[in-house]
């Protein structure tokens, strides 16, 4: 017999700012508020918190009284699993979440009541509209591009709040370029719709009269050199059944897309998703479908190539290598299999929607998609790979979150710091709790590219010639062309884990089992003293600096040197002198003052890597590096495996100037 589950959202009745209790949740790390976390009472009273972190509490019977809340959300942690607090009017209280997504979740960029508590509390918001915004209620996959100085949004069907049918034909917004008049992308995005004389978003594509999907959109100089937004569509019979497909263009007087040219027939290869520029062998493309085996397609960046299919091109096998084929008709492509999880060696089926590149990593990056919520990333030294490992960086639990999308127009300190949105919605997911707001709508995340937990083994080339170099390496000798194959994958050493160890002074390895790697206590670790209380330790490999995050406070008064650890934690007037040991693997030890005692530390599961199942020997002999034993040839160290049978080297988009 199935439990009923109460899911009251927090009343919004018309009370005064005083009259609510504020609870704001905060990312330990950084201190800003979580979006989508659930609190819930013993009745099973459910609130999330909005985009600043904030409940505004005002339930009857449950004010000016202690309430159990337990706090939860996917990708993060909440010591003890919840809290009692005093629900007080007009009273706040901040509480820290402990996040273990990779990944930091920002706001949600669309719905109604964005930051419906902070303007109940009477919190300050960022957007113009925080509570209602082209009377979109809920919409489905984002597309976006620089066009005329600003952003240009798409997104498919939307809801609206006075009906039970919405825009079934694309909707679009505008936005400012942060530093030009737009948000700081760490804050917000301030949408300016495209609406109808009701207020409710218009029809992008009103002329197809049936309901339409648009993608890919491209930004093109048409015959007389003005630019122009380019948008591919496909007109629908039901979910992923097109029935015709073309092109349409904008039209800045109207305000919505004129047909530009209808295609014969649905086109056979995916052109869907995000348009992503790529510069190859001296020409301007746009790729679309990066990093997918056997699915990834690029037409010239020019008006009338991108209107005629004969001018699209297909990344085909032929014999050991990867080549780009016109006019090719592949059936359509399977999840691929070559994606690796780098923690456990484990095939996982992933979707890609788009790629970007990054001025940080000097490659191309994706966020991958996986059944249910989860997003992955990788990277690659061109656009179609080679690529194997990725590391998940967010989770939404038994949710759907598909589509997610990189912004590289928002990346920060030289694409560092990089952002994704993605749909977060029950369909397709099972799951019959409904997420009150959030349900249907996109959600905008960070990722901090020189997190170690993003350092992904990369290909190592052999060149006819016998070298064996990573990407710096053939970049430098311009030897792309020379790249005969990848018989293993390694660290690049600006990426190298802790505990890894120089090979050919070209790549990063792992030790065989029973060697002694060198700062092999640096990263992370998770500690339990003597009277079972939990703290965390964060060792840097760079310079022995530690973190040590102790009932929600964090100190940094301390160091780690040649297997010693020393440190002072000052707590409620007691300053505890912290020492430890590193030996055989193992962190152990013990702190004066307070009658003293004794701890030790274990690895958190993201250190599983280091048992990966994809990692195998490396053997050299006869002048090569290779993965194949032979007699005699004792192992030097363990490398990740290649289960690629084809090279998925794009050489001349890998060798493009940018």
């Amino acid at each position: 017999m199935w439990r009923p589950l109460l899911l009251l959202a927090c009343a919004a009745a018309a009370c005064a700012t005083g009259d609510y209790f504020q609870i704001r949740i905060v990312d330990e790390q950084t201190g800003r508020g979580v979006p989508l976390v659930e609190l819930r009472t013993t009745n099973k009273i459910s609130c999330w918190t909005d985009s600043n972190g904030i409940v505004a509490w005002n339930e009857p019977g449950l004010m000016d009284r202690s309430v159990y809340f337990s706090v939860q959300s996917p990708g993060y942690t909440f010591p003890g699993g919840g809290k009692t607090l005093k629900a007080v009017r007009g009273g706040s209280v901040e509480l820290r979440i402990k996040r273990l997504n990779v990944a930091e979740r920002l706001y949600r960029v669309t719905g109604q009541g964005i930051y419906g508590d902070s303007l109940l509390t009477g919190y300050p918001v960022p957007i113009r509209a925080p509570a209602l915004n082209g009377m979109v209620m809920g919409q489905d996959t984002v597309r976006a591009a620089i066009y005329r100085g600003n952003i240009f949004w798409l997104w498919g069907d939307t809801d609206r709040p006075n009906g039970p049918l919405g825009n079934f034909n694309t909707t679009a917004a505008t936005s400012e370029l942060p530093g030009q008049g737009g948000l700081d992308p760490a804050l917000g995005v301030d949408l300016s719709y495209f609406t109808g004389p009701e207020g409710f978003v218009k029809q992008m594509i009103p002329w197809t009269k049936r309901m339409t999907w648009m993608h890919s959109l491209m930004v093109l100089r048409d015959p007389a050199g003005k630019e122009r937004l380019v948008s591919y569509y496909e007109v629908m019979r039901g979910l992923g059944d097109p029935e015709r497909a073309g092109l349409a263009v904008f039209n800045d007087e109207k305000r919505e897309f004129d047909p530009l040219v209808e295609f014969p027939e649905v086109p056979k290869f995916s052109i869907d998703g995000n348009a992503s520029p790529v510069r190859a062998g001296g020409r301007n493309y746009f790729y679309f479908k990066g990093l997918w085996p056997g699915g990834a397609v690029r037409v010239p960046a020019e008006w009338k190539a991108v209107q005629d299919l004969g001018s699209y091109e297909i990344f085909e096998a032929e014999g050991e290598n990867c080549v780009w084929k016109r006019g090719a008709v592949p059936g359509k492509p399977a999840a691929p299999t070559h994606f690796t999880d780098v923690q456990t060696g484990e095939n996982i089926p992933v979707h890609c929607d788009a790629i970007a590149w990054n001025e940080y990593r000097q490659r191309w990056i994706a966020t991958l998609e996986r059944d249910p919520g989860e997003v992955w990333y990788a990277e690659a030294d061109s656009p179609t790979g080679p690529v194997v490992y990725a590391a998940r960086v967010a989770v939404h639990g038994k949710y759907t979150f598909y589509w997610p999308a990189p912004h590289p127009f928002f990346d920060q300190d030289r694409g560092r710091l990089v952002y994704f949105e993605g749909t977060y919605t029950s369909a397709f997911s099972g799951n019959p709790v409904i997420t009150p707001r959030y349900d249907y709508n996109q959600i905008m995340y960070r990722v901090a590219l020189d997190d170690p937990r993003l350092f992904l083994p990369a290909p190592v080339y052999r060149l006819r010639d016998g070298r064996y170099l990573m990407r710096e390496g053939v970049a430098a000798a311009h030897a792309w062309n020379q790249v005969e194959a990848v018989p293993f994958f390694a660290l690049a050493p600006d990426r190298r884990r802790a505990g890894t160890v120089p090979v050919a002074g070209v790549f990063y390895a792992v030790p065989l089992v029973g060697q002694a790697p060198p700062e092999s206590a640096a990263g992370e670790w998770n500690c339990t003293t003597n009277d079972n209380m939990h703290f965390s330790l964060a060792i840097a490999a760079r310079d022995g600096s530690i973190r040590l995050d102790i009932l929600g406070e964090q100190f940094t008064s301390g160091t780690y040197r040649d297997g010693a650890l020393r440190a002072e934690v000052a707590l409620d007037g007691v300053t505890y002198h912290i020492t430890g040991s590193y030996r055989d693997g193992k962190l152990t030890g013990g702190w004066k003052e307070d009658g003293g005692g004794t701890f030790t530390c274990t690895r958190p599961a993201t250190e599983a890597w280091r048992d990966s199942r994809a990692l195998v020997p490396l053997y050299f002999y006869d002048g090569k590096y290779t993965t194949e034993p032979k007699p005699g040839a004792p192992p030097i160290a363990r490398v990740w495996r290649n289960p690629a049978v084809t090279l998925a080297l794009d050489r001349e988009a890998a060798a493009g100037d940018r």
